[in-house]
């Protein structure tokens, strides 16, 4: 193989004719005892993980179709640890290792930060979808119909509700949610009658459905207008800090205090997991202390199921590297009820496996990496 590879460097990329299955499919399928050898030297080589085939189904998911255990547990850590490194690359200005390459691959690295403030300036319609309860609520975009905040999420925005809520003090609670849509888990926040409730919202046009529905004269509810970036220390916000006079950057700095909370949440649009790596870095100087609570609505990769179990890890892993421990818990939503588009409701989604709700706490854990600013000492 070695020398066919020295003749045509591009051959490792041969994928089957009729089911775009690459070497690595058949390495991780293989009847053989152990493949593993075999499997590294492919991934080495540069065939990624996450190659997906006509059926979506990447390596590891052959391996556990066939019952290959050590094979499927070894592509799990190759995943893990690849994706958790990248990140970090990525800000130092890497490009994707796969980048150019002729598979399919499943990608959450994209940076989409142009991407959630193009959305921020576009039309969206609170709309009751044809054939729902007249007091049910959908936020989609308009007029491609493209869902941002659904009934069929309540489940999961309940349960997150109660896991973030749960043993808080009655009295004295702080709470900072990132991103309202329809307000359904701000709804769930407010049943615990918090001392304060601060809501970062960037669009015009929640914000305007935000003042007819009384959120701006709710006792304790603070509405700050404007996308997170904009309330963020600036060593973490390069986008705002190129747009501001050396002057203002300064006065930026010093009078933006937003706080510290029992509870944070983060829920936006149109970020991936490239904006949720952002944004946890400010979590640990968010957080009031050692029983406050951070969550964020996990959809990364929601639609496949291994790659979603993967980057659970490699979310717990730079969550760790912040001073924060994650635990999670499963919450099933109704897959007839889902939908990504409106025009699509009625119709259910595919998806057989539990959400995933992440619950982070501050602790004393070991950092893989140094990340620094986050408001923790230096790690020796």
């Amino acid at each position: 193989m070695q020398k066919a590879i020295d003749k045509d460097p591009t051959i490792i990329y041969a994928s089957d004719i009729y089911d775009r299955q690459s070497a690595l499919h058949f390495a991780a399928a293989s009847v053989k005892a152990d493949t593993r050898n075999a499997i590294r030297w492919l991934l080495a080589k540069g065939i990624p993980w996450s190659a997906s085939d006509n059926e979506s189904h990447i390596p590891e998911d052959v391996a556990r179709k066939y019952g290959k255990d050590e094979s499927r547990k070894f592509l799990r850590e190759w995943a893990v640890k690849k994706e958790y490194e990248l990140f970090y690359k990525l800000e130092l200005g890497e490009s994707h290792p796969d980048e150019g390459k002729p598979f399919a691959v499943h990608r959450l690295d994209k940076d989409r930060s142009a991407r959630n403030e193009l959305f921020c300036k576009s039309r969206i319609l609170f709309t009751n979808p044809n054939g729902a309860p007249e007091d049910e609520v959908a936020l989609v975009c308009d007029p491609s119909g493209t869902g941002i905040m659904m009934e069929w999420e309540r489940p999961i925005m309940r349960d997150t509700a109660r896991l973030l809520l749960e043993g808080m003090p009655k009295s004295g609670l702080r709470i900072l949610n990132i991103g309202f849509g329809i307000g359904m888990i701000d709804t769930y926040f407010q049943d615990a009658q918090p001392a304060e409730h601060v809501i970062i919202e960037g669009h015009p046009t929640c914000l305007g459905w935000m003042r007819r529905t009384g959120w701006y004269d709710r006792p304790g509810v603070r509405i700050l207008e404007g996308r997170w970036q904009d309330f963020f220390p600036l060593n973490n916000n390069t986008e705002l800090s190129r747009a501001l006079s050396p002057s203002d950057r300064k006065s930026h700095a010093d009078n933006i205090d937003i706080g510290k909370f029992d509870v944070v949440y983060f829920d936006t649009f149109e970020e991936g997991y490239h904006g949720h790596f952002s944004f946890i870095k400010h979590v640990p100087r968010l957080l009031r202390g050692p029983n406050s609570r951070f969550s964020y609505f996990n959809g990364h990769a929601e639609q496949d199921e291994t790659v979603y179990n993967i980057y659970a890890e490699v979310a717990r892993l730079h969550h760790n590297d912040l001073g924060m421990n994650t635990t999670w818990s499963e919450v099933y939503t109704n897959k007839e009820d889902m939908w990504k588009n409106i025009s699509e409701r009625g119709k259910g989604q595919a998806q057989e496996h539990p959400h995933l709700i992440p619950i982070c706490m501050l602790a004393p854990t070991l950092p893989r990496t140094l990340v620094s600013g986050v408001g923790w000492n230096s790690h020796s």
